[in-house]
Parts: structure tokens; sequence; C-alpha cells
């Protein structure tokens, strides 16, 4: 069987990905962050107290190297800070600066702008069924990527 962008989900979803990039790094240059930071500073500061770098990996779905890699971005730009958990000293507990915290909602209000977007061109209904069916395609992903992972 032959896949073509006409049928793939996964095409749509790496164009959807370059434009967002794109979209947030040119957005994102006043805070100097760029768009392979976002998720993970915005995990940082939806929390209000330190978590594990295990915890971020897990909600982003992404590998622990990538979080840590990530995480010593933004500690090199003042944004987070990591310590040892002293209840288990080979966890590594990491939360957001004053230096995050204030730029959060100026941070959030860029996000949004740039969601905005890609749902100009919809209704919101067709805004709330996109993030359900999305909702539902990535808790099929990760149950899917969990289980080959249990492997």
């Amino acid at each position: 069987m032959n896949m073509n962008k006409e049928s793939s989900l996964g095409y749509r979803f790496n164009v959807l990905s370059r434009l967002n990039m794109s979209f947030l790094n040119n957005n994102l240059k006043k805070f100097g962050i760029s768009a392979g930071q976002v998720s993970c500073l915005a995990e940082l500061l939806n929390h209000s107290s330190p978590v594990s770098q295990n915890e971020i990996s897990t909600a982003l779905a992404i590998d622990q190297a990538a979080t840590t890699r990530t995480l010593d971005i933004l500690i090199s730009k003042g944004f987070a800070t990591r310590a040892i958990n002293p209840e288990n000293r080979r966890q590594n507990l990491v939360s957001a600066t004053p230096a995050a915290r204030k730029i959060s909602t100026d941070y959030f209000n860029t996000l949004k702008d740039t969601d905005k977007i890609f749902s100009s061109g919809i209704t919101r209904e067709e805004h709330k069924l996109i993030l359900k069916i999305m909702d539902q395609m990535i808790a099929t992903a990760m149950k899917e990527k969990n289980e080959l992972s249990n492997c």
C-alpha cells in the first residue's frame, strides 16, 4: 500500500508541527527561548512546586535524554533550576525560577497568539472537535508507546 500526503495523518502533523515551530521561534525571540523549549517551560510553569525530570518526560512524551538537554538549556538561560530530591537522591527535581514566573503571563499570551493562527479559519465547534479527536489520538498513541516500552 502506498502512503501519500492526501491520506496521511503523519504528513499533516509534520507540516503543522513545522509551521508551529516556525511561528513559535519567531514569536518567542523576545524571551530568548526556542520552540524546542516551549513545552518543557510551560510544564514547569504549570506546577507550583518542583517536579521530577521523569514526570516532565512522561507528561510530554519525550525521552529522558531530550528532557535533560532541554532543561540544561532552560537552566543556562535562568528559567529553571535543578536540585537533587532530598527524599530520593537518585531523582532530580526541577522548577521554574522567579525569572520564568515573571514572564509567564506574557509567555502564555504569546503561545495563545500562536494558537490563534491555527484556529482562525475554523468555528468554535470545529475547534472543540479537533481537540477532542487529537486528545483521543494522543491517548491511543501513548498507550501504544507504553505497551512497546514494556516489551
